[in-house]
């Protein structure tokens, strides 16, 4: 076949004008009509040359319009045309059942030197038609900067060179994730701000007059330059999500997209533990097209309970960014959204033993807004949500094969340079390994991850000097369970926190394994009680299980007020847990970096931590999981921004992100830390409609 494209079809052209814009003619000739028909030729055997050199043979097994496409074993006595390697080069040696190789990725594609590709192309849309499938491009309008391949001869084989602008986070219906297949949705990060939720804002007239100062001090000698820190906006195309969403095969998504490929081909990220940060950081780079594998050592999401509730503070704000962008009643009302995310309370109430309130506080007491500096805010509410609903909602925006269940963490070290080789073992007893360019420990409080790293003796953990016993039940019935109204009750040793869980009692998951008895109403609270214990005998009540501890319970708060009694009576036996609280200290951040000096282990500047792994704190400010998803969400903007200007540079995206995450993390351990001690004394129960926070506070000053 001679040099040149494959013409358009008339309704190619349509729908190459139409999505173009001005200057649409221009760009139709540069748009690809053989990317768009590549459909066509499935099954046939083809080599694939990346831009980072390599080269993979086998048989086209899916293909979309924007050029990516699964490759799978080609079977010898069924091959069609089996190509010659590209320019005399040899083809990679790595064995494969399935590869996907993305569009932004692919230098040449290789086609055997009998292949008619014009005939494959009628042949393929003579099937369509019979098949009586009407295939309109003017509805599937082509994008503007598509790629543009140039198809000639290459010794005796046909090759099609790319030259990419820009791609979509493109896919097959059947490898996106559930929420994407269920919303008919794609989301993927913002052209303007690249994921981060913020452009750069120009310089107002005063500040452009002092950087000038500044740029002449240095030069004259009078003092040391510093460099001069630009200001940020939040990005308006995005609404500071960093996110956009888009129709999976809407052709003007490709506005919203990422240019280009980033990484190498055999870059990736490989984050052990499937718990809230580990699943947000996972979602962050799959928007990013970042690769990455979370490894878990359960052998299924339902194979523990994890069922206690959380409630989204600044959490909320790292939800946005990962895809949930209905976290208010505003934007219901503007999204037309049915439901929103969580339970929202309006409400929170301070009582002594024999009910006598003595705080009150939330919208339902402001009116809707409060002050706060001499002016008044709205949108002051939480939303509240069970733990293991928060992670069903995001191992739902993860695509197939994401997560790798049953695999336990044992050991990393680095074998190739810039590689770490990771250890995990299976349920069996059998010991895997594999391979990533980032280790991410998102293990929890006692991380295997961090023990290898950083070591027990550095930083251990810290007794705080209480106990926590958690309890899920039907909320009985009450003005104080209403499913809007926090409450708690101290006596100033012992505390007892009630919240809504569920709305409706089929909605509380960890319920539905139980018989929970007669139920007064559909709404369901969590309560957890807390007070001060020697840590061995924290460790014992613990150890003796459910019984004991709604024993304990019963005992120290069976008298309180209603409906108190009727709670902790009607907790099921399983929907009942406790554990001592701990923290960890923060530690240096070189140290964190790079390990302890006299047992830094090979590879730990690949590594890092993030949420328990990283900063464990008390439950008393509710922090640990919005402080998880925020370092999720941190680390892989830092990572991608890394990644756009050069992969060598990722060790020291890790050092930025982990002198933000420790800076943050810090005040909120530190903070938690003093809430489990002020909550389990006078403080607790003190006059005033203002947080117990800020009661202890006024105290201090005091």
């Amino acid at each position: 076949m001679s040099s040149g494209r494959l013409p358009a079809s008339s309704s190619d052209k349509k729908g190459q004008s139409a999505s173009s814009g001005r200057g649409g003619k221009a760009n139709a000739s540069r748009e690809s009509s053989l990317a768009q028909l590549f459909r066509h030729f499935v099954g046939l055997d083809l080599i694939v040359e990346t831009k980072q050199g390599r080269s993979y043979k086998g048989r086209l097994r899916e293909a979309d319009q924007y050029m990516n496409i699964v490759l799978c074993k080609s079977d010898g006595n069924e091959s069609r045309q089996s190509p010659p390697p590209p320019g005399g080069r040899g083809v990679d040696g790595q064995d494969f059942t399935s590869l996907h190789i993305r569009g932004p990725s692919i230098r040449y594609i290789v086609f055997g030197a009998g292949v008619d590709l014009a005939a494959c192309v009628r042949a393929g849309r003579d099937r369509e038609r019979a098949a009586g499938d009407r295939y309109k491009r003017g509805v599937r309008k082509a994008p503007r900067k598509s790629a543009s391949i140039v198809m000639g001869d290459a010794g005796s084989s046909k090759r099609l060179k790319m030259t990419t602008e820009s791609f979509p986070t493109g896919g097959f219906m059947e490898h996106l994730s559930p929420n994407e297949r269920k919303t008919g949705k794609v989301i993927s990060v913002c052209s303007k701000c690249n994921g981060e939720g913020k452009v750069r804002a120009p310089l107002s007239k005063k500040a452009k007059a002092m950087k000038k100062l500044q740029q002449e001090g240095n030069g004259s000698g009078d003092g040391p330059f510093q460099a001069y820190k630009p200001n940020y906006k939040p990005c308006k195309l995005c609404g500071g999500s960093g996110l956009l969403e888009s129709e999976p095969s809407e052709g003007s998504a490709q506005d919203h997209q990422r240019k280009g490929s980033l990484h190498p081909d055999d870059f990736s990220v490989a984050i052990c533990g499937g718990g809230i940060g580990g699943l947000a950081l996972a979602i962050a780079c799959q928007h990013r097209n970042i690769p990455c594998t979370v490894y878990e050592r359960d052998n299924s999401f339902e194979e523990r309970k994890q069922g206690y509730g959380l409630t989204m503070q600044q959490g909320a704000r790292a939800l946005r960014s990962l895809g949930f962008f209905s976290l208010t009643d505003e934007d219901v009302a503007k999204d037309g959204v049915e439901q929103r995310f969580g339970i929202h309370s309006t409400e929170h109430i301070v009582h002594k033993p024999d009910g006598e309130v003595v705080g009150r506080w939330g919208m339902k007491v402001w009116g809707g807004r409060f002050e706060k500096g001499g002016r008044k805010h709205s949108k002051r509410q939480n939303a509240h949500i069970s733990r293991q609903g928060l992670r069903r909602m995001l191992v739902e925006m993860l695509r197939p094969d994401t997560i790798r269940w049953g695999h336990k963490f044992l050991q990393y070290e680095e074998k190739e340079s810039r590689k770490l080789t990771l250890t995990f073992e299976r349920r069996s007893g059998e010991q895997v390994t594999n391979h990533c360019s980032i280790l991410v420990g998102a293990d929890g409080i006692r991380s295997a991850v961090r023990g290898q790293k950083i070591g027990e003796t550095t930083s251990p953990l810290r007794y705080l000097g209480c106990i926590v016993i958690l309890g899920i039940v039907p909320s009985p019935l009450s003005h104080l369970t209403n499913g809007e109204t926090v409450f708690q009750t101290a006596d100033g040793v012992t505390r007892l926190y009630a919240m809504p869980f569920a709305t409706n009692a089929r909605d509380g998951e960890p319920l539905s394994a139980v018989d929970v008895g007669q139920q007064d109403s559909e709404q369901v609270s969590m309560w957890q009680l807390s007070f001060p214990m020697d840590e061995g005998d924290a460790k014992e009540l613990s150890r003796r299980g459910p019984s004991a501890l709604k024993a304990e319970a019963v005992r120290r708060c069976g008298g309180w007020h209603d409906p108190i009694p009727a709670m902790l009576e009607r907790t099921h036996i399983e929907l009942i847990s406790g554990y001592p609280c701990y923290d960890r200290l923060i530690v240096d951040g070189e140290i964190f970096r790079k390990g302890p000096q006299d047992s830094r282990s090979s590879g730990g500047e690949l590594c890092t931590l993030i949420g328990d792994g990283a900063h464990p704190m008390s439950p008393f400010k509710g922090q640990g999981a919005n402080q998880a998803l925020l370092d999720g969400v941190l680390l892989a903007r830092k990572i991608n921004g890394a990644l756009r200007k050069n992969s060598g540079k990722v060790p020291d995206a890790l050092a930025e992100f982990e002198e933000e995450m420790l800076q943050r993390s810090a005040v909120k351990v530190k903070k938690s830390a003093e809430a489990a001690v002020f909550l389990h004394s006078e403080v607790a129960i003190g006059g005033g409609n203002v947080t117990r926070g800020a009661v202890a506070a006024t105290q201090s000053k005091g």
